[in-house]
C-alpha cells in the first residue's frame, strides 16, 4: 500500500470539485423531479465520490510516477513490461500463470 501514488493537493482539489458536482446533481434531482432522498444516498455518495476523486486524481498526477526510478529494481511496470511478456510467449498471447 505504501507504493500507491498519492498527491494530497491534487486529491483534495479533485474531491472538492466532485463534491460540488454531487451537490448540484442532488439539487437538480430535488428541484426538477420527485426524487426522495434515502439513507443510502448520503453514505453511498460519499464513498463513491471518494473513490471517483482518487481515480481522477490518478489520471491528473504528474509524470513523476511514470519514471522507472520510482519503482523498485526488477519490478515490471507499464506497457513495456506487458509488451515483453507478449513477445516472449509462443503464440503472442500473455502467459498463463
Amino acid at each position: 500500500m505504501s507504493k500507491l501514488p498519492f498527491d494530497r493537493k491534487i486529491f483534495w482539489t479533485t474531491f472538492g470539485v466532485v463534491m460540488v458536482l454531487l451537490v448540484v446533481t442532488f439539487f437538480v434531482l430535488f428541484k426538477f423531479t420527485t426524487y426522495q432522498l434515502t439513507n443510502a444516498d448520503l453514505f453511498g455518495s460519499l464513498i463513491a465520490a471518494t473513490i471517483f476523486s482518487y481515480l481522477v486524481h490518478l489520471w491528473m498526477l504528474p509524470g513523476m510516477y511514470d519514471d522507472e526510478d520510482y519503482y523498485e529494481e526488477g519490478e515490471d511496470v507499464g506497457e513495456d513490461a506487458l509488451q515483453e511478456d507478449v513477445e516472449d510467449s509462443p503464440e503472442g498471447e500473455l502467459p498463463v500463470e
